[in-house]
């Protein structure tokens, strides 16, 4: 739907004048509602060259003449061609593609304007050289880019950004008569052109180069990105059936059948098309022409094209031969010259007055007389764009009669203006292509089925079905360099982020949200700010201001024109829809100016809260989002004050509290992401940031993020430092201690803790001190102690956080295995956990190794084995590869016990690696020093003792047990080599290293 300016009224896409006041639309221009939006526009910047010169030499008078000519064949050319010029800046043309109304083809239609003015302005300047002795000539600039439009009616300034300034900075780039093209400009037609890229250039403005091309020729009838009908058809094996068969309907009635293939945009109707053609085998004649999207007489341009592909006749010929040709399709005919020339008429080839029955007479005598030789199949692509008069044109050829089938494509959309028409149709609809499909198609396109896994799952959940998505994605990141072949296949060079979308897809999907009537297009962007999901009551509430008393109630035009689908509510009494393509989503979403998106995050926050009630913690996560969002957008548009410190604030809190549930249910990846999000909103909160970081470094350290926990905690420690806050500077200098830095003055600075967070009633701080002194009691082998500390933590833990105490609980029962605890007793905890964590993956993964060692201390050793097995299948399927790597542990003590050690290099080898990688040091010495001692049991000397080595240089001091087995595993060695005293003076100091420790299996 389009928007009269004059009167306001809505009207039909195709419609050229208002039906409502009358006011032709060419004269009155298409309505921007009134207010600001985002969209996708290629800017043209045309610049009269030698204008200096001009003022020179000519009269003002006469300068303003040609002037004024000047402009007005610019103008022409680019209204023709639907641009919207903007203003005259001197003697520069500058025009915007894509305001009032964005177009699919905005980039295209500028390029051919561009094109086209240059040869109009040579055209001129023969005539101006005549006149007045001067041959002028332009040099045009040609960029696409998001800009902020404004409201034609009003005259206001129709698009500002950047985009424009590097429209101009191309066309300054250009010689006279050249046409520059910007990047993004140039991928968006690059099928339908020939042009050269420039040298990178460096743009007035711009600290980095600039890629140009220079324009050469606009192929006729391209479009400006091809579909890839080479591609193999996957996923539409039934919908190509449907069409074969109404094709031998056709043949074998020896009548007429149409065939209506409906799809959005890029979902494979052409490649369906083609796949359909392919199987006839030179047994039918293919007429085919495509609809034009805009342009000068292109009511009947597909059968033009249909016919002239038929008779043969060339675009320079003259319309009397075409006429010749058309007579000579029709041999014997009595009527023959009749219907050719009827025809002609009709397209446009003849001055033969005619009236438009006649014309689909002879269009109909036509094809009866081609299927008398063999079936006819005609094929008209992109029937969305068709004119009335052209779907008058196919109703009537069911009247005539032989085997001809008609087959179309369209678009949903199309039934927005001729919702009845087609009825005696058969209509295939295509859906989404499945998750299997897409994959074979990412293979083809790419050519290997090597393709790194992220990147397969990001291009299949942003396409989401949709094959034209697919390429050009792939095509993009390609060509930025995102996505490389390397020795392994395709892999990607950076991040893949929801935000890479080409703009291809963007003006594509755009250009489908801005023909929908007002309050429809108001409700979805509404929609599009509240999620992928979304309730009719929110998005009622954020429309209200646009729509009035009737917001919320256009949802249902939104489900038929199928753009979004009902979904389950979570809330009684109100319905809920989500967009049934998540790009469709982004669009509406990124059409809204910042201020209004920020505007709007917040109105939902506060709708959200006030329904959810006593649930509103329920949704902390999606009240942090939004939050997060406006403070996001704010902060970008200006300095950070008062209010969006308030926004980031609030934020925090709830990502925070969504962070550490997420944590305490194991899901460690949420929390990573929820906790690191708080943790950037809350420096404008200090302490509160800083109180997240115990736990943030703990997801980081389950996850294997060890660089990123190291960092955070070292950047807190001064940031703690700074804030002169006691207790805050304990929480951090705790967590470092766990995760860093463990050595023997950590028990001493646990216990300074325990007095501190004592007096200040901090049960998360008292439980975090115990839990150190018992790491600290343990690592110098004092395991009894450290369970009298694990014991003092667990009540604070309790009271301050469920995860905590979950934490505590595990150590109490896990390194109790290496005391003095009866085992009988350990197993009693381990049961007792196991209820407690029921549920929680991670933690299960971590009592199956200690259930395998104490089957392993009760020679079950197969036991042992499958839940050594099962614990490294579970961490592995969590994505948590750092606390799989430390299975081995177990393992080592199963096979050392089995009295099979040298059965364990392998693990320890590929698990030393992986800590190696993740830059390790605490667990990878221990596993370093195990892998020492397997690797003698395999009579591997050289490389145990290089393992030892490591195991050395890695142990921290406060480390007993590495520090012990290093030694152990370089004296075996040195006393395989002969070197008995130096063996025995080291295998002297890990006797004397064990022997105050209460570590029962390591002294044996």
């Amino acid at each position: 739907m389009v928007q009269c300016a004059a009167c306001g009224e809505d009207n039909p896409a195709r419609a050229r004048f208002c039906l409502s006041c009358g006011t032709p639309f060419a004269a009155a221009e298409l309505a921007v509602k009134a207010r600001a939006v985002r969209k996708i526009v290629t800017v043209v910047f045309c610049d009269l060259t030698g204008s200096t010169e001009l003022g020179e030499r000519l009269d003002p008078e006469s300068l303003r003449d040609l002037l004024d000519r000047y402009f007005a064949t610019m103008s022409d050319v680019l209204t023709r061609h639907g641009g919207t010029v903007e203003k005259f800046i001197g003697d520069a043309v500058v025009a915007v593609f894509g305001v009032p109304v964005l177009h699919e083809d905005d980039a295209l239609r500028a390029v051919r304007a561009a094109i086209e003015m240059t040869s109009a302005m040579s055209q001129l300047a023969v005539e101006l050289d005549r006149r007045w002795g001067v041959r002028p000539s332009v040099r045009i600039g040609v960029n696409t880019g998001e800009v902020l439009a404004g409201d034609i009616a009003g005259r206001e300034r129709l698009a500002t950004g950047d985009a424009v300034n590097v429209a101009a900075r191309l066309e300054q780039a250009a010689l006279a008569g050249q046409v520059v093209l910007g990047q993004d400009t140039y991928r968006l037609v690059r099928d339908a052109v020939r042009a050269d890229a420039l040298p990178p250039m460096r743009l007035k403005g711009k600290a980095d180069p600039a890629a140009g091309y220079l324009l050469h020729e606009v192929l006729a009838g391209a479009q400006g990105y091809s579909r890839r009908l080479d591609a193999p058809l996957v996923g539409r094996k039934e919908e190509l059936t449907i069409l074969r068969r109404s094709y031998d309907d056709a043949v074998h009635a020896g009548a007429c059948r149409r065939a209506l293939v409906v799809g959005m945009a890029g979902i494979g109707k052409s490649r369906l098309t083609a796949e359909f053609l392919s199987g006839l085998g030179g047994r039918a004649t293919v007429l085919s022409g495509p609809c034009l999207p805009y342009g000068h007489g292109i009511t009947f341009w597909p059968l033009r094209e249909m016919l002239r592909g038929a008779a043969g006749w060339t675009h320079d010929e003259t319309a009397q031969n075409a006429v010749r040709r058309l007579a000579d399709l029709l041999p014997g005919e009595p009527d023959g010259e009749l219907v050719a020339e009827r025809a002609a008429a009709l397209v446009g080839l003849s001055d033969t007055p005619g009236r438009m029955e006649e014309g689909f007479w002879a269009v109909r005598r036509l094809l009866e007389s081609l299927s008398r030789w063999r079936p006819v199949v005609v094929v008209v692509d992109d029937l969305h764009w068709a004119e009335p008069a052209l779907l008058d044109l196919l109703d009537d050829q069911l009247r005539a009669r032989g085997p001809i089938f008609i087959l179309s494509g369209a678009r949903p959309e199309f039934f927005d203006d001729h919702p009845g028409w087609g009825a005696d149709f058969v209509r295939v609809v295509l859906d989404p292509l499945r998750a299997e499909h897409c994959d074979q198609l990412i293979d083809a396109v790419l050519g290997s089925n090597e393709v790194q896994p992220a990147v397969r799952e990001h291009v299949r959940a942003a396409a989401e079905g949709n094959p034209l998505f697919v390429e050009q994605m792939l095509a993009n990141f390609r060509e930025d360099g995102v996505l490389t072949q390397s020795a392994t296949g395709w892999v990607a060079t950076r991040e893949l982020t929801p935000d890479m979308i080409p703009p291809s897809i963007q003006t594509l999907l755009q250009a489908r949200l801005e023909r929908l009537p007002g309050d429809e297009q108001a409700e979805i962007e509404m929609a599009a700010v509240v999620g992928r999901v979304f309730w009719r009551s929110a998005v009622a509430e954020l429309a209200q201001e646009a729509v009035g008393s009737t917001a919320g109630s256009h949802l249902l035009a939104l489900v038929f024109r199928e753009l979004i689908s009902p979904d389950t509510s979570d809330f009684i009494g109100d319905d809920a829809y989500h967009f049934r393509h998540i790009l469709v989503r982004d669009a509406a979403y990124n059409a809204l100016p910042k201020v209004a998106r920020a505007e709007a995050h917040q109105r939902f926050s506060r709708w959200l809260e006030r329904v959810a009630g006593d649930r509103a913690d329920e949704y902390d996560e999606i009240l942090g989002y939004h939050l997060e969002r406006a403070f996001e957008l704010r902060s970008s548009l200006a300095v950070v004050g008062d209010r969006e410190r308030s926004l980031a604030r609030a934020a925090g809190r709830r990502l925070s509290a969504a962070g550490r549930r997420s944590f305490a249910r194991g899901d460690i990846a949420a929390a990573v992401n929820l906790l690191g999000r708080a943790h950037r909103l809350l420096v404008v909160d200090p302490p509160a940031r800083l109180r997240l970081v115990p736990t943030l470094a703990e997801a980081l350290h389950w996850r294997g993020d060890l660089r990123a926990a190291a960092m955070l905690l070292e950047a807190s420690t001064t940031e703690a430092d700074a804030l002169h806050d006691q207790r805050l500077a304990m929480h951090v200098g705790l967590a470092r201690a766990v995760r860093l830095d463990l050595t023997t003055g950590e028990e001493q600075a646990g216990h300074d803790a325990v007095a501190v967070f004592t007096d200040a009633g901090d049960d998360e701080g008292l439980a975090r001190a115990w839990m150190l002194i018992g790491h600290a009691c343990f690592a110098d082998g004092r395991t009894a102690d450290a369970e009298l500390a694990w014991m003092q933590a667990l009540p604070p833990a309790r009271r301050a956080a469920p995860e905590l105490a979950e934490e505590t609980a595990m150590w109490l029962a896990m390194y109790s295995l290496y005391g003095p605890t009866p085992i009988s007793e350990v197993a009693a905890r381990l049961d007792k956990i196991e209820v407690e964590v029921a549920g929680k993956p991670y933690r299960e993964g971590s009592l199956l190794r200690g259930r395998a060692f104490v089957a392993a201390t009760r020679s079950e050793f197969a036991t042992a084995y499958r839940l050594l097995r099962r614990s490294r299948e579970t961490f592995d399927d969590l994505g948590l590869h750092h606390v799989s790597a430390v299975v081995s542990h177990v393992h080592y003590e199963v096979a050392l016990r089995e009295g099979i050690l040298a059965a364990s290099v392998a693990e320890l080898s590929a698990d030393e690696r992986a800590l190696a990688s993740a830059g390790e040091r605490w667990a990878r010495s221990t596993t370093a020093a195990m892998l020492a001692h397997a690797l003698c049991a395999a009579g591997r000397f050289t490389e145990a003792l290089e393992s030892a080595s490591s195991a050395r240089d890695l142990t921290n001091p406060g480390d007993a047990m590495s520090e012990v087995l290093w030694r152990t595993a370089t004296a075996k060695v040195l006393a395989k080599d002969g070197r008995h005293d130096e063996a025995q003076l080291l295998a002297a100091e890990a006797v004397s290293m064990v022997a105050p420790t209460d570590w029962l299996c390591v002294k044996a």
